[in-house]
């Protein structure tokens, strides 16, 4: 029996399922579930619900003189999250500076580009920088 964030991890990829583009210049969904990657870094962060590499440890970055912040969202929700420089993640909505954790940085959605899951955000400055910041709890290292 499947365990309940396969189900999920399952779901999104039936519900946002990933796009190719073929030599035909046509986009053709994936057939398979998981993405060919790129040669496995030793460091490498993957996605806790699909297992796919997102980042490595040797990406982290410090804002405000820390790796690690603890945010909490507008509905009291706390997040514990990490920053990378780079994240292979696809960015969801409208970058905002509503409610932003780091100042003049707009943030959009983070979602793993393989099953689509909530990893985070990435944060875009005024001086265009861009980062993400990543839930720790939704990446293991294996």
């Amino acid at each position: 029996m499947l365990r309940w964030s396969a189900r999920l991890a399952r779901l999104q990829q039936l519900l946002f399922p990933v796009y190719r583009f073929d030599r035909e210049s046509k986009w053709q969904p994936e057939t398979t579930t998981v993405k060919k990657q790129r040669q496995q870094p030793e460091s490498a962060l993957r996605c806790a619900f699909c297992n796919y590499i997102i980042t490595s440890k040797n990406r982290a970055i410090s804002v405000d003189g820390k790796h690690v912040h603890i945010c909490t969202n507008p509905m009291g929700v706390t997040f514990e999250i990490a920053l990378y420089q780079q994240a292979d993640c696809v960015e969801h909505g409208i970058a905002t500076t509503e409610h932003t954790w780091f100042s003049d940085c707009a943030w959009q959605l983070a979602l793993c580009s393989n099953c689509k899951s909530h990893l985070g955000w990435r944060f875009t400055c005024a001086d265009s920088d861009s980062f993400y910041g990543l839930i720790r709890a939704h990446l293991v290292e294996l």
